[in-house]
């Protein structure tokens, strides 16, 4: 196994302390990438604590597959191709990402991304063929679901609480090109992309005649949302906001995964919150 990582993946045999088992740490250029133990060692419940016992045993266990950055994907299935490997790829030019994958010889899949790639492949499968799961892609079952709420002013609102800066273009002084990159910033914020942009990833506009566009006009959020910006209430974000929106999504997450119901998870919380701003900052009522 060790020796396919070597020459599959190009890696080299890094310094490693004197664990009292055998293995190998694996990396490049002065980096590790890959912990490498031998199964089936005596006491090998001191010495592995992340995995099931059975894990090498029981196809990859809990881990479906790793994941590295490369380039060259031709010189990867060149490599394979005579190592005699059983390869696939796979294309999704969508995400200008082209995928290779291959298994090991202990049957864990390693997965190689090439991002930005001059010219996509053309020997990948069309990830944009393939099935879908049922209901991955049902907007229209979403929106009929999930809803939102206006909250309440202080005087009665109602109003959209703003999260981040928006949309916001900068020319920096240190640019070869301020004409011409002030050009590209006028050419990708004309009243119709902007609209476009505000469908695909909804969210308050950045120019009200955007608003106007038939498509934009057809969904009730972006309207709403929009005309709350008349009554909004813009403040300097507090250096603790990225905290608390962390929070907010570990809370999140627990319930959607199953973890705890939406009443635990909302007592967790406050305790949570009290942890990454300051017991001082939060209030309960």
């Amino acid at each position: 196994t060790k020796d396919f990582y070597c020459k599959a993946l190009d890696l080299e045999i890094m310094p490693r302390p004197p664990f009292p088992f055998a293995g190998y740490w694996l990396g490049r250029d002065g980096r590790i990438w890959v912990h490498m133990g031998q199964h089936g060692i005596p006491n090998a419940e001191l010495y592995y604590r992340g995995t099931p016992k059975h894990a090498a045993q029981d196809n990859s266990g809990v881990v479906d597959h790793i994941a590295f950055l490369a380039t060259d994907p031709e010189a990867f299935r060149d490599r394979f191709s005579d190592m005699k490997c059983d390869f696939w790829a796979r294309a999704l030019p969508d995400f200008d990402l082209f995928q290779i994958f291959v298994r090991d010889p202990d049957g864990l899949t390693i997965e190689l991304n090439f991002n930005g790639l001059p010219k996509m492949p053309d020997w990948g499968e069309d990830y944009s063929q393939m099935p879908e799961i049922a209901g991955a892609k049902d907007k229209a079952g979403t929106e009929q679901n999930v809803g939102y709420a206006l909250f309440p002013t202080a005087t009665g609102g109602p109003s959209f609480t703003i999260g981040g800066p928006g949309t916001a273009w900068y020319v920096t002084a240190k640019s070869k090109n301020k004409d011409a990159a002030w050009e590209f910033v006028k050419a990708f914020n004309t009243k119709e992309i902007v609209a476009k942009l505000n469908i695909e990833d909804p969210h308050p506009v950045a120019r009200t005649d955007s608003a106007e566009v038939a498509e934009f006009k057809a969904n009730k959020y972006l309207v709403d949302s929009t005309e709350s910006l008349k009554k909004a209430r813009f403040v300097p974000p507090d250096a603790n906001f990225g905290k608390v929106i962390g929070v907010i999504q570990k809370a999140t997450g627990r319930v959607a995964s199953g973890e705890l119901s939406a009443e635990d998870a909302a007592k967790r919380y406050t305790d949570d919150l009290r942890q990454a701003v300051g017991a001082d900052k939060v209030i309960t009522q």
